[in-house]
């Protein structure tokens, strides 16, 4: 089996607004995320490429503010299929999870659907309160 040359995705994340500075200073072409774990105020004045927060934070409000300031929203504590597939509908990009295999199949089954497909889900997601 032929190995793979390629350099992997890069993504340095930190609390610290501080440490995040200075790895773009150290090297503007890797992506940086916030970890967000308490209010973060106008998203739009953060220089970062994406926002890393636990998933009880990941209201449909949060993920509105992340997607007006352009930023992806990738979450952590997610500890099941079923919970990824409400955060995936509600707009979340990527998930950290320690059970990589059943979101990779969801993930896969969410990209094979249509956009009417997607919104009948989360409808029916909805009525059943889930």
């Amino acid at each position: 089996m032929k190995r793979s040359t390629a350099v992997p995705e890069i993504i340095v994340t930190s609390l610290s607004m501080r440490a995040l500075a200075v790895a773009r200073r150290a090297d503007p072409s890797i992506r940086i995320g916030l970890i967000v774990t308490a209010s973060t105020g106008d998203l739009r004045r953060l220089d970062v490429d994406l926002l890393v927060v636990d998933s009880r934070l990941a209201s449909s409000r949060f993920l509105a503010r992340a997607t007006a300031a352009g930023l992806p929203v990738t979450v952590w504590n997610v500890s099941d299929a079923d919970q990824f597939t409400q955060l995936a509908l509600r707009g979340v990009s990527g998930v950290i999870t320690p059970d990589v295999e059943p979101m990779r199949v969801r993930l896969i089954e969410l990209g094979k659907l249509d956009g009417i497909e997607r919104l009948l889900l989360a409808v029916r997601s909805r009525l059943l309160g889930r």
